[in-house]
């Protein structure tokens, strides 16, 4: 390799690990918006073995990790797909909303307050697994009778 290229691939390298992800927060009531920044506070440095990285524009309602990037925003609607007998995984006593997407999951949880949503790209063994760690960040789940349906996340197949 010429030296003048190995300098250029370096530089690329080390420019690209100080960049922020960029996440679109939801839209926030300032309450909400004082909640997110607590959980966002709790939430842990590592996730799936990958390390915390900066968001932008709102870190504080926002958090990724790692690279394809795990993704979290507080403070989410709930999903336009969601209804009463959608399937939902069960983890910690907080009901997740499970949609696969072309590259992976996304996972939102339907009663929590606020309502939490994880983005689990394609390439991670056990995407339930992933929310399961993060659960301790979101510990006072929303009393909701609505009825639930408990499961594993759908897969292609199903």
């Amino acid at each position: 390799m010429k030296p003048i290229l190995a300098v250029s691939l370096v530089t690329l390298l080390v420019a690209g690990c100080g960049r922020a992800v960029p996440v679109t927060p939801a839209e926030l009531d300032e309450a909400t918006q004082q909640k997110c920044a607590e959980l966002a506070q709790a939430l842990p440095p590592e996730l799936a073995g990958e390390r915390q990285i900066e968001t932008m524009p709102d870190p504080d309602t926002t958090a990724a990790w790692g690279a394809p990037a795990l993704v979290w925003r507080c403070g989410v609607p709930e999903p336009d797909t969601y209804t009463s007998t959608s399937q939902l995984v069960e983890i910690n006593g907080v009901d997740w909303y499970p949609q696969l997407l072309t590259g992976g999951y996304r996972f939102t949880s339907v009663n929590s307050n606020p309502r939490l949503e994880l983005t689990v790209p394609g390439g991670y063994s056990d995407p339930a697994e992933v929310v399961a760690e993060l659960q301790p960040a979101n510990e006072d789940p929303a009393d909701d009778s609505t009825p639930r349906q408990s499961g594993k996340p759908p897969t292609a197949d199903s």
